[in-house]
């Protein structure tokens, strides 16, 4: 009895079929090891931005330091001055009341201008950090405070300055190759340089830091107007400054004033008895 037997040609189409399917699925598997999946980007993604927000702040962890360090590296604010204020007392002074309010003075003014001075040995940040530690360090609370936000005025007031004098300057020179002071252009420099101090400082501030500065300029304003003065004579004009300044309230500004009026009237009387040919003995007696 014959046996049955499959075709050998339907072994050959089951085998390749087979081969196909194998090959199918070895061609769509993933390649893990040569191509990152979707979730391996974006957690190599997220690990980047991490990085970069770590690196940030500690960037910005460092500058705080930094700050800290600068504004911590004096205690009484005299440590390790530089070489011109070496060996010098502090000028200045500061003024509390009571209530541990301070009181502004022309004193502190100069307190600021003492470490001020040793701008370009020192930079800006490291002299304000003198400064707050200074003013801390001899100073309670809420005045140590108020005479910081002072200094912060007066540093906004010092750098917008310039500008005023640059600009008048300018024009005073064109003025002065006529031999005279165009006391117009002062008295419009002046003004802008008090519309200015208004805009940093209340008007107790600017009568201490400035009051005594502002009295000067007025005598020396009112002392080129009488010598520019061709209508009057030399007597004359001699009599209209010490007019002017007897009519000074009395103050230090008077007294220095009228100090330094005295020693130009000595060295006056002094050459003009030269001219005339006065022996020691009769310059000794005059004086």
């Amino acid at each position: 009895m014959p046996t049955n037997r499959r075709p050998p040609f339907l072994l050959i189409i089951i085998a390749v079929i087979i081969v196909l399917v194998v090959a199918t699925i070895w061609w769509f598997k993933p390649d893990n090891a040569g191509k990152p999946s979707s979730q391996t980007e974006a957690t190599a993604l997220n690990s980047q931005a991490n990085a970069s927000i770590i690196d940030e702040a500690n960037v910005n962890n460092n500058v705080g330091t930094l700050s800290k360090q600068d504004a911590s590296q004096f205690t009484t604010g005299l440590e390790n001055l530089p070489r011109s204020l070496q060996g010098t007392e502090v000028d200045g002074e500061i003024i509390i009341d009571e209530n541990k309010q301070l009181v502004v003075t022309e004193g502190l003014r100069r307190l600021f201008d003492y470490f001020l001075s040793a701008l370009g040995e020192e930079e800006e940040a490291v002299i304000y950090a003198r400064v707050e530690s200074y003013i801390r360090s001899h100073t309670p609370e809420p005045a140590a405070s108020q005479a910081m936000k002072i200094f912060d005025q007066y540093i906004a007031y010092l750098k917008a300055i310039p500008a005023i004098e640059k600009r008048y300057g300018n024009l005073q020179l064109q003025a002065t190759k006529n031999g005279e002071l165009d006391l117009n252009v002062v008295a419009q420099q002046r003004q802008d340089v008090a519309k200015l101090r208004q805009q940093h400082f209340d008007k107790a501030t600017i009568t201490a830091f400035f009051g005594a500065e502002d009295e000067y300029d007025d005598y020396s304003i009112a002392m080129v107007k009488i010598n520019q003065d061709k209508q009057m004579s030399d007597a004359q004009k001699e009599a209209a400054k010490q007019d002017y300044i007897s009519r000074m309230p009395d103050n230090a500004t008077k007294a220095n004033i009228a100090q330094q009026a005295n020693l130009n009237e000595l060295i006056t009387r002094t050459e003009q008895m030269q001219a005339k040919g006065a022996t020691a003995e009769e310059l000794y007696n005059m004086r």
